[in-house]
């Protein structure tokens, strides 16, 4: 099935997120300029905060007519971890930067990770949200065994703007999500992780078991090594870490597929 969605404006969106009978969107003030991509602009995207932000809920599957919004703060978020219900609730937890490509930057302030929780059982939605770490979080990953269900942990990079306008990767976290605890793993000076791939081990493990997967850029070497780490102890020495007989391309994400 394919349903359209009317929006008020050419905004970006980055991401979406599922519950077992419902799809999130989120839509906030990055604009496309279609003038500013006809005459060759390196980025097209502009902060226009007078769009406002949005987050709306749909029936997963459809249809459209029953989408409905509600507004709330400005901000973006690229990426969401999870998202499930809770009675009529939706409860969905995303990174949220205050404001991102002013004066062509992409990110001029930390990622944080937010809880954001809709309400869905009224005549209209209504939306709260609260913060859950001071630590800068993205890239999230999940068991996706549980997507769209209540996830008892989640992985992040942690992210840092540089003072020339880079966005730098420190490390990676593991957050329990009953406590709020980050168990933090720094693969040292100079070295960035990538975005982290969970793969459970064996295949019908409990929620979490299993391994961490990433590639290392080691800034002073300018090479790449494979690093397997303990996705249950994410703060431990790693299990492995394999050396590449070349660099690997530098990027933010990545997918782990079966071999089935």
């Amino acid at each position: 099935m394919k349903e359209e969605i009317a929006v008020s404006a050419g905004t970006m969106i980055h991401d979406f997120a599922i519950t077992d009978r419902d799809v999130v969107f989120w839509e906030f003030p990055v604009v496309f300029d279609l003038a500013a991509a006809a005459a060759g602009a390196v980025n097209p995207f502009t902060w226009d905060a007078s769009c406002g932000s949005l987050v709306g809920v749909m029936p997963l599957g459809g249809p459209a007519a029953e989408m409905r919004w509600v507004e709330i703060d400005n901000g973006y978020v690229f990426h969401g971890t999870n998202a499930y219900r809770d009675d009529d609730r939706i409860v969905l937890d995303v990174s949220r930067i205050p404001s991102v490509f002013n004066d062509n930057d992409i990110n001029d302030s930390p990622s944080l990770l937010n809880r954001w929780t809709i309400g869905t059982g009224g005549d209209e939605l209504t939306w709260t949200t609260e913060q859950v770490s001071e630590l800068s979080i993205d890239f999230p990953e999940i068991d996706h065994r549980v997507t769209g269900r209540a996830h008892s942990v989640a992985w992040y990079t942690e992210t840092h703007d540089t003072a020339d306008g880079n966005l730098e990767f420190p490390g990676l976290a593991a957050l329990d999500v009953a406590t709020g605890e980050l168990d933090r793993w720094t693969p040292g000076p100079a070295r960035q992780p990538g975005e982290a791939l969970f793969v459970p081990d064996p295949p019908d493990s409990a929620e979490g078991e299993g391994w961490l997967l990433t590639f290392i850029w080691d800034q002073a070497t300018d090479r790449s090594s494979f690093v397997i780490l303990d996705a249950t102890d994410v703060g431990a020495v790693p299990v492995a870490e394999i050396d590449l007989p070349r660099r690997v391309p530098f990027g933010f994400h990545g997918t782990w597929p079966a071999d089935s």
